[in-house]
């Protein structure tokens, strides 16, 4: 983001390939090296790209997630009120043209509910100086467990709009939270 016309063309760029490599679709380490290969030896942009990639496998009951320096990923386990971090390592895509991604399975035996950010959540400063924090976002998910991803992202924004009173952010703020039920028979 902020990067202007060469942000647009990275985009264009990573775009084309998770749209034009569907048999790495199903291994996110594998969609990981390709875009960092792409990005590594484009032409056109000299930036690198934190990222992360993750899929579900519902059979398996697996969530697989590769990143690319991004922030990590959260599962808060409703059965045992306890949120759980996994810190995806691995280098920005654009850094390293050779460099393997690893791929981490999670087995997911129950109700989670899971969520990643991107850095403009955690640099967002109010009016007084505070910055937003991720324990205000775990707050809402405790208290609002069964509710369903769209009304916990609602909630997350009203509250940090709120926090933020009008102040301008320096850079993008995103979220994306999710929900893996127990699975229906």
């Amino acid at each position: 983001s902020d990067a202007g016309m060469e942000s647009g063309v990275l985009l264009l760029e990573l775009y084309s390939i998770l749209h034009n490599q569907p048999e790495k679709w199903e291994m996110p380490d594998k969609m990981l090296n390709a875009m960092n290969w792409v990005v590594a030896t484009s032409r056109y942009t000299h930036r690198y790209v934190p990222a992360v990639y993750c899929l579900y496998r519902n059979i398996e009951r697996q969530l697989l997630i590769a990143g690319a320096a991004f922030n990590p990923l959260t599962l808060y386990v409703l059965s045992k009120d306890e949120f759980i971090v996994y810190d995806v390592k691995g280098v920005p895509l654009g850094v390293e043209k050779n460099y393997n991604y690893d791929v981490n399975a999670i087995n997911i035996s129950e109700i989670v509910i899971g969520f990643i950010y991107s850095d403009g959540i955690v640099s967002a400063v109010n009016r007084n100086g505070n910055p937003y924090s991720i324990g205000r976002i775990k707050d809402i998910i405790r208290l609002n467990k069964e509710d369903t991803p769209a009304l916990l992202a609602r909630k997350i924004y009203m509250d940090f709009t709120s926090f933020m009173e009008g102040v301008d952010l320096q850079t993008d703020a995103s979220l994306l939270i999710f929900k893996i039920a127990q699975r229906e028979f």
